[in-house]
């Protein structure tokens, strides 16, 4: 901000006054500084173009392979954690006793084949 008006008083002392429009004291020309809001409103600002160079556009397909990864690898570990809450589950329901596979029901254990 200091910046831009550092430049506006640069710029209006720099102008050159016809001698007509010169104040005749000899006291020295005070310049006021423009307002905040009218500073910035004044500046023309002008967007950059941005033209990717190689290196950006190397490291945005990194980024991009990067974040594919990482999202596959969420995916994974979503489902390897359902699988073993499963197991959990069904190890709670199904038992090895002495050869025999017991599966579990509402008022006991039956018979479901061989481990």
């Amino acid at each position: 901000m200091l910046v831009v008006v550092g430049v506006l008083i640069y710029r209006v002392a720099s102008v050159p006054v016809p001698d007509a429009a010169r104040p005749v004291s000899k006291a020295a020309p005070t310049i006021e500084a423009p307002s905040a809001a009218s500073t910035v409103e004044s500046v023309p600002v002008e967007a950059p173009i941005a033209v990717p160079t190689p290196e950006q556009s190397r490291e945005a397909s990194w980024r991009a392979a990067r974040e594919e990864a990482i999202r596959v690898q969420q995916e994974l570990r979503a489902q390897e954690l359902a699988r073993k809450s499963a197991e959990q589950v069904q190890a709670k329901s199904v038992r090895c006793i002495e050869g025999q596979r017991m599966k579990r029901v509402e008022n006991g254990w039956v018979q479901a084949g061989h481990c």
